[in-house]
């Protein structure tokens, strides 16, 4: 990191006069972080976030809001003034969750997302989750990325309100935590009770501590409605009960603190986002519109040269872009039309399909054209998905 990318990244514009924009993964090396960041992003993010902040002011942690990138949501952002375990900052972030939603549980945080960091512990071959840094020209100028005050207005000087936010020590944050440990206030269940924290022979079977009686008066009877989730209707609900029953209805996914142990990937590595396009795809003169066999549909989408050529230019896009696209489709005959296609004007276009046998080819190109087999995804759509390798997997699994 240098001023001269830093000046680039707040003037939106690189050496090329592309758009230019810095980015960081928030986990060191070391499993550590200088920051955590709280993602807002629905209609509610704004009420979402003032409760957030209100918690902060009572537990006296520094934090700044920015308003998103898009303007449909914030960031909260707490600064360390020394490397704090990214665990332990997460830990953090969920105490001051919890008690917000003890505070005001009809606010419900829906436009609550993710913590940044996203992980406590380094995935394998990873670096965890990116976040994109603030104040870079082009949604400046929109009045977004930049950080706002109790209004949510823009600070008018953005640099000296910065200048004066106060970072928390790793010590501020130790006590913050251990304390809503111990008293079980982290939103789902408590952590697990280490040897120090008291006699194991005093604990319940549970592990957990019994939690206090709800206070407040409580109603004879609650509605309930069983479906595809279980409805209960709040409005003659105490507040302290509505956290309650939140509270019990949030749980820990065991296999996430299982696979974050071994070091694997506990997030999908890459977004997933569908768009559909329309192709202008008709069936050919002379096929049986009313009861078309689905092998003479898929065979006339593979020949269909208006939709191949969408196709191509979706992937040369990607490619300009200095992506790695992946093509699904139902034939091979089509994967091996789009591959002598592309292989013209890009190098090492890599072809899986069933029958190879053995392992496909190595990492060693830029565009992977796979035969894809009964995923029940449709057929009249393409997804170029990107990624920065493709890996070695056997031929019969479908490449993600």
């Amino acid at each position: 990191m240098t001023d001269t990318v830093i000046a680039q990244h707040l003037r939106g514009e690189g050496a090329d006069g592309r758009d230019f924009i810095i980015g960081v993964y928030p986990m060191l090396t070391d499993e550590t972080c200088r920051f955590l960041a709280a993602d807002f992003d629905k209609k509610s993010w704004r009420d979402d976030v003032a409760a957030f902040l209100e918690t902060c002011r009572i537990k006296n942690i520094p934090a700044a809001v920015e308003r998103s990138r898009s303007g449909n949501g914030g960031h909260v952002w707490i600064f360390f003034a020394e490397p704090v375990p990214a665990g332990l900052a997460r830990r953090l972030g969920a105490r001051i969750l919890t008690e917000t939603m003890e505070r005001a549980p009809e606010l419900g945080f829906d436009s609550y997302d993710r913590f940044f960091p996203n992980q406590d512990t380094m995935p394998a071959g990873g670096f965890g989750n990116l976040i994109a840094l603030p104040l870079q020209r082009r949604p400046r100028e929109a009045g977004n990325s930049v950080f706002l005050d109790d209004q949510f207005e823009p600070h008018p000087d953005q640099w000296q309100y910065l200048s004066g936010i106060r970072r928390m020590t790793l010590a501020e944050v130790s006590t913050l935590t251990d304390e809503a440990s111990r008293q079980g206030r982290i939103l789902g269940v408590r952590l697990p009770i280490d040897d120090d924290d008291e006699e194991p022979w005093l604990a319940p079977p549970s592990r957990r501590k019994p939690e206090a009686p709800v206070s407040g008066p409580l109603p004879e009877t609650v509605d309930m409605v069983l479906g595809n989730q279980v409805y209960i209707d709040r409005t003659a609900l105490p507040p302290a009960l509505v956290n309650r029953l939140v509270r019990l209805a949030a749980f820990q996914n065991p296999e996430f603190y299982s696979a974050q142990a071994m070091r694997l990937a506990a997030q999908r590595p890459f977004g997933h986002r569908v768009v559909l396009r329309q192709t202008g795809f008709t069936l050919p003169v002379g096929m049986n519109s009313d009861r078309p066999a689905i092998p003479d549909v898929y065979n006339a989408l593979a020949r269909n040269e208006q939709r191949n050529a969408m196709i191509f230019d979706d992937v040369l896009k990607a490619l300009e872009g200095g992506r790695s696209p992946v093509i699904l489709t139902e034939r091979k005959e089509h994967a091996l039309l789009l591959a002598e296609q592309l292989s013209r004007f890009a190098r090492n276009v890599i072809v899986l399909h069933g029958g190879m046998g053995g392992e496909g080819p190595a990492s060693a190109g830029r565009t992977a054209c796979r035969h894809r087999r009964h995923r029940g995804t449709g057929a009249d759509r393409h997804w170029p998905l990107h990624r920065r390798r493709i890996r070695r997997r056997p031929a019969r699994h479908p490449v993600p």
